[in-house]
């Protein structure tokens, strides 16, 4: 797996995640994400936390 994101281009997808599955749906799927319409609601949830120094 390698990290191409940078500080100018944050949105650029990591390289070598072949297929991703949460809760049984795909949201990568031969190394592409999988777009969902509007009206479809993703699997899974954020997790988020409090940044630590």
């Amino acid at each position: 797996v390698k990290d191409c994101a940078t500080y100018e281009q944050p949105k650029l997808p990591s390289q070598g995640i072949i297929h991703v599955l949460v809760n049984g749906k795909f949201v990568v799927r031969d190394g592409k994400l999988v777009t969902m319409d509007k009206n479809t609601k993703p699997p899974g949830q954020a997790i988020r936390g409090v940044i630590r120094d």
